[in-house]
């Protein structure tokens, strides 16, 4: 809607001057041209970090990284409406709501269309939805950063371009870690290597 759409812009320029300020060092630190032409996130569960990569000189940069400022559920995806899980997977940025409770959200494509489909074959009914990442120190499955990560990441998504939200178990190392949720998932492998696979775009280092 025209209001909702206005109210986002109002937002997006309120945000510049503080968010340019803050951002034009740090990229300048990270060897990237300010501003970028979009940005993703990979978080990483385990570590309970989001890494920022910004897409600018036609290669992606880790830009920064912010702490999580709350966590819940374990590691493995998430499976059903009110689990607490926090999803594993390649998502999209879909909306960006600066009328959240949890200061300014940016909400997530979870299920996707693998979630969706390993729902369907496992006899899943309600996988759950509304996953985002926000600002706060509180969560029930969501990703939330603080309030100045989250005006730094909504500012970029905003005025730039929303990218992907990888979400893995933890950063892999040489080995898939154990995880802790002790359902049978045949699909479970294939997801980590989608999930490895969508890293390794960003970062060769994985």
């Amino acid at each position: 809607t025209n209001t909702s759409e206005n109210l986002l812009q109002l937002t997006l320029q309120r945000l510049k001057p503080i968010v340019d300020g803050r951002l034009k060092p740090i990229f300048q630190k990270a060897n990237a041209s300010y501003p970028p032409e979009k940005i993703s996130l990979i978080i990483y569960k385990l570590e309970k970090t989001v890494e920022l990569w910004a897409f600018a000189d036609k290669v992606w940069k880790k830009i920064t990284e912010y702490p999580m400022t709350a966590y819940s559920g374990m590691l493995g995806p998430k499976l059903q409406e009110g689990d607490c899980q926090i999803p594993e997977g390649v998502y999209q940025m879909e909306n960006l709501n600066p009328q959240s409770n949890f200061y300014l959200s940016i909400k997530i494509n979870y299920p996707n269309a693998f979630d969706l489909e390993r729902s369907k074959e496992d006899g899943r009914t309600q996988p759950g939805c509304d996953i985002y990442v926000h600002g706060k120190d509180q969560t029930a499955g969501c990703i939330p950063v603080g309030d100045t990560a989250i005006e730094e990441i909504f500012y970029l998504a905003g005025a730039y371009g929303k990218g992907e939200v990888i979400i893995s178990p933890c950063k892999f190392h040489d080995a898939i870690p154990e995880i802790q949720i002790k359902i049978k998932m045949h699909w479970y492998q294939r997801l980590m290597q989608m999930i490895r696979g969508a890293i390794l775009k960003y970062d060769q280092e994985v």
